[in-house]
C-alpha cells in the first residue's frame, strides 16, 4: 500500500495505473523475510528484467531437469521457511528490547489513529492534538491545536438551537441545529450550515433568543457566528408572548 500511495498522484486517483509496476517490483525483488525472490520460488529461475539481454531459447522436455527443478524448489522453500522463522525471532527480540511504555502529560502533542477511513490511501493519523486533561494513565481529553474540537468530546452536554422565522400572514419556518450531530468542518453539509448562519446574521433582522446566550458559545468555537453577533441577539421568552418580525 505504501508503494502504491508513493507512486500515485496527490488525489490517489491513478493507483490502479501504478499497480503493475509495484507488483513487478515485488515479485522480482529479494524479500527481507524469506531472503528469496518470489519469481524464482515459483518458476525455478531468476527473472528476466526488461534491461536484460535475451537469447533465443529452445525448450525440450527432460526428466532429469524436472527432477532437479523439483529438488531446487524444495530447497528454496525450506530455506525460505528457515529465513522466515529467523526473522520472526529477530523481530520479536527487537520489539521486546525497544518496546516502551509511553507516558503522556498535559501539554504533550499527540496524533490520533483514524479508524473510519473510506479509502485505502486515506491518512492514517489525524492531528496534532494537545493533551489538556488526564483522566487516567491511559485516558485523556485532547484539543486540536488549530480546530475547535473540544466540544465534540462532551457527549453529555449537547447544544441545541432552534431557529424560528416568524412572518406575519405567512407560514413560519423552524430550523433546528444540534451541535452533537454537526458534520466535519471540511464536509459540504457543514459549509452549507455556515452559509445559513451567515445569511441569518447578515439580514439586518432582529434576532430573538429564548434561553441563555452562553449556550451558543460552541457556535462561536465552530466559526458559525462571532461574539459580537451573539451580543446583538435579544433574549425573549416565547412562552409568554409572540413576536412578529416586521423589520
Amino acid at each position: 500500500d505504501s508503494k502504491i500511495a508513493a507512486l500515485s498522484n496527490l488525489r490517489k486517483t491513478d493507483w490502479d495505473d501504478q499497480l503493475p509496476f509495484v507488483t513487478f517490483n515485488y515479485n522480482t525483488s529479494i524479500h527481507s523475510s524469506t531472503k528469496q525472490i518470489p519469481f524464482e520460488m515459483i518458476y525455478g529461475r531468476t527473472p528476466i528484467l526488461p534491461i536484460d539481454y535475451q537469447d533465443n531459447v529452445t525448450i525440450s522436455y527432460d526428466d532429469k531437469h524436472i527432477k532437479k527443478l523439483n529438488q531446487f524448489f524444495q530447497k528454496l522453500n525450506e530455506q525460505a521457511k528457515i529465513n522466515i522463522i529467523t526473522n520472526q525471532e529477530r523481530y520479536e527480540q527487537r520489539y521486546d528490547t525497544n518496546r516502551s511504555d509511553p507516558a503522556y502529560d498535559i501539554g504533550d502533542l499527540v496524533l490520533i489513529k483514524t479508524n473510519n477511513t473510506r479509502y485505502r490511501f486515506d491518512i492514517c493519523y489525524e492531528g496534532p492534538y494537545r493533551i489538556i486533561k488526564k483522566l487516567t494513565p491511559k485516558t485523556f481529553i485532547i484539543q486540536h491545536i488549530k480546530k475547535p474540537t473540544l466540544y465534540r468530546q462532551k457527549k453529555n452536554e449537547p447544544t441545541l438551537i432552534q431557529i424560528q422565522i416568524i412572518l406575519p400572514y405567512n407560514l413560519s419556518l423552524v430550523m433546528i441545529v444540534e451541535m452533537w450531530h454537526l458534520p466535519r468542518d471540511n464536509a459540504t453539509c457543514f459549509t452549507l450550515i455556515k452559509q445559513l448562519f451567515n445569511i441569518i446574521f447578515t439580514t439586518r433582522k432582529i434576532i430573538y433568543l429564548w434561553g441563555l446566550k452562553d449556550e451558543l458559545t460552541p457556535f462561536v468555537d465552530f466559526n458559525l457566528c462571532s461574539h459580537d453577533q451573539l451580543r446583538s441577539i435579544t433574549p425573549i421568552n416565547l412562552q409568554h408572548q409572540l413576536i412578529y418580525n416586521t423589520n
